[in-house]
């Protein structure tokens, strides 16, 4: 299990103790409280796709199909990790969602506004990190097991039974589980 989603299991089991350091309570993940502006959240979540998704597209060209490849278009560990770390912020973001939908007092909701996670399923995001990630070079393997961690949490935190019927979810789950093989 992933530091992080412990971080937050822990946060939104309880309160901390008074005696506590101001750096172990900066370390900890906020769960949403009813105050928190369903807006903001959206524009977070849709700010770290768009963080990763502009790495993806100025790092997916494969160097046997494009002449003008340079060693700018060549995928890093920077990349990799920073495509890695917006994921798991989205990630956090519809579990901290999940959570303050299914407590007493969820956030404040806007009937203009859908949840996160049918942005991330409209948006095909689960199908252009799987077809990106089939282009990552030696990071292929990386990627594919981020991906398995994060369908973990979607399945096991975030999803009903009717969401595993939904074809943006199940097909690149499919995907990346025959690419195993």
């Amino acid at each position: 299990m992933s530091e992080w989603w412990r971080k937050l299991k822990h946060s939104s089991s309880g309160s901390k103790a008074s005696g506590e350091s101001d750096a172990s309570r900066d370390e900890e993940f906020v769960v949403l409280s009813p105050e928190t502006d369903k807006r903001a959240v959206l524009d977070s979540f849709k700010t770290h796709w768009l963080q990763a998704y502009t790495i993806m597209l100025r790092k997916t060209i494969p160097p046997s199909q494009c002449s003008d490849f340079t060693n700018e278009s060549m995928i890093t560990t920077d990349d990799v990790t920073s495509i890695i770390n917006h994921i798991d912020q989205m990630t956090t973001l519809l579990i901290q969602e999940n959570v303050a939908l299914n407590s007493s007092t969820p956030i404040m909701m806007s009937p203009l506004l859908d949840s996160l996670i049918d942005y991330l399923l409209m948006e095909a995001i689960l199908d252009k990190i799987f077809n990106w990630s089939l282009n990552a070079g030696e990071f292929t393997n990386v990627m594919k097991l981020e991906q398995l961690k994060l369908y973990e949490l979607l399945i096991s935190q975030l999803c009903h039974q009717t969401a595993l019927f939904q074809k943006p979810l199940v097909r690149p789950l499919l995907q990346l589980l025959v690419s195993q093989m």
